[in-house]
């Protein structure tokens, strides 16, 4: 599935929102803007991921492990989680169990992938 038709239609089933062109940038006081962080040890897919995202408006964060995942999750409210089942250390199953006790399916969802 190419990159540009999975952001679509992770705007359409989701409803995340991009950022409009005059919300305030990243960390300001934007409402309405939607935080997408994208797990994956492959540095590859996860640049173009996240670039793919950003270019559609989304503020997207980044992490190539559990830990950073964790890490991130503690700090950051985000609207979904794309996560790699296949993460040095812990894994993508491990990880995600972690995340469902913290959040539920409906607060936060999360799409598995895998490569």
């Amino acid at each position: 599935m190419p990159v540009a038709y999975a952001i679509g239609y992770l705007s359409v089933y989701f409803k995340v929102k991009p950022l409009s062109m005059n919300s305030p940038p990243p960390g300001g006081a934007a409402t309405g803007t939607s935080h997408i962080l994208v797990v994956d040890d492959a540095a590859g897919m996860r640049d173009v991921l996240a670039i793919g995202l950003e270019r559609e408006g989304y503020v997207v964060a980044v992490a190539g492990d559990a830990s950073e995942a964790l890490e991130q999750t503690r700090t950051t409210r985000f609207d979904l989680i794309l996560l790699d089942m296949k993460l040095p250390g812990m894994s993508g199953m491990a990880l995600l169990a972690l995340l469902r006790k913290a959040h539920s399916a409906l607060d936060v969802p999360i799409i598995v992938i895998s490569g």
